[in-house]
Order: structure tokens, then sequence, then C-alpha cells
């Protein structure tokens, strides 16, 4: 009997112990000199502020075990022409204070950067956006480290399925007199659908069954003794 109870059980833990990864986009928040496009922010002639609202109730009740985010950087109608050197550098910088993260990671790269202390990022080009820089620092986008897209950080202390990210637009280098910078972000986030109490169908089936041989079970041995 006891063997057939533990192996019930079994069957129940497995057919429950599923994750799952979605990745969201961010809801953009326009603030002063910024608009919203689609899913991006743009801030007008590279300069302006906003923010982006990341949240994980589409999803339902979740339990979640890891969470992180994806920035993604542009720029439009740098000045000068298609012929200069790279001397535009659309700055941006985003933070979150509200919980803990890991070192920042522009592509392959690992910085010292993370959303808790401001995460300094630039697109630089010519009359286009050409690569995308980091430096650690506020300022230096033309002579970074060169990195394709995107910038991903990771919330290593109490996860949180709900959070807002700011983002600030600056020019680094150059000028975008006719163009503007825009910035775009998604939030993935690892969990596990939280069950109800309402037992499934195969679970009351397996429960079931289990019943009927402890039944028959007690009735040999009954009949045994008589």
């Amino acid at each position: 009997m006891k063997r057939i109870l533990l192996a019930l059980a079994g069957l129940a833990v497995a057919s429950s112990a599923f994750g799952a990864t979605a990745t969201l986009n961010c809801t953009p928040v326009a603030g002063v000199g910024s608009s919203v496009v689609v899913q991006s922010l743009f801030f007008t002639q590279g300069s302006g502020a906003g923010s982006f609202s990341c949240s994980d109730a589409a999803l339902g009740a979740v339990t979640l075990s890891a969470v992180s985010v994806s920035i993604f950087t542009d720029y439009t109608a740098g000045n000068g022409g298609a012929s200069d050197p790279n001397d535009n550098s659309a700055g941006f910088t985003f933070s979150n204070a509200a919980t803990t993260w890991a070192a920042a990671q522009p592509g392959a790269f690992t910085s010292t950067m993370n959303l808790a202390t401001n995460v300094n990022l630039f697109t630089i080009g010519n009359l286009s956006s050409q690569q995308n820089t980091f430096t650690n620092t506020a300022a230096g986008g033309l002579g970074g480290t060169a990195y394709v897209l995107p910038t991903t950080d990771a919330q290593n202390g109490a996860l949180l399925g709900v959070f807002s990210i700011g983002a600030v637009g600056n020019i680094d280098a150059g000028g975008f007199t006719n163009g503007a910078s825009d910035a775009r972000i998604t939030a993935t986030f690892t969990y596990t659908p939280v069950t109800t109490s309402s037992p499934e169908p195969v679970s009351m089936l397996l429960f079931g069954s289990g019943l009927l041989a402890v039944s028959l079970i007690g009735r040999k041995k009954l009949a045994g003794k008589r």
C-alpha cells in the first residue's frame, strides 16, 4: 500500500513541476522631450526623458525564478552626411533603484554598470547609426567598446514582477538636429504557474485508481483471515 501511495504522490509532483520563460515588451511612457512610437521611446533631437513600465501581469499568477531586461538603442538622422566619419554619439542612461541588479552585459562584454547605479550606453555613427558602445561612464561614446545589441541586466535580489526603468537621452557628440534617438526594452520572466487547489481530471483518476487498489488489497486480506 505504501508503494502505491508513494507512486501516486510522485506522479502528482511531476505533473505540476513545469517552468516557462516569457519575453514581454516594457511599455514606454513619454516624458519631457520624448514621445512614444509603438513600443519605443523617441527623444526629440537626441535629448529627453521618459520611462518604461515592465510587468508580468499578462502571465497570470506565477512564481518567479529569474527576471532580466534587454535594452535596445538607436538613432535616426544624425548631423552630417553618409560619408562622414562616426562623429555623432547618442547617449542613453537607464536606471532602476527598486531592486538589486547584477552587472549589465553589453553584448558579449561584462561591464561594471548596473541599473541600480545607472547603465550608460551610446549609439554612434554619421548620418545613420553604425554601432553601439559603452565605457562604464556617462561620456565617451565615440571611443568606447563596440558591442552588438542588446544590453542585458538581471535582477539578483528579491525578484520583482512589476517595475519601472527610467530612461534619459542625451547628445554625447555631434547632433541630431533633424532626427531623434530611441530606445526599447523587453523583460524576460522565468516562472512557474501557480496552480489552483482544484484537482485536475488526471490527478483525480490516479487518486481514484489508488483508492480502488487499496480497497481490493484490503478485501483480499480480510478474505484470507476468514
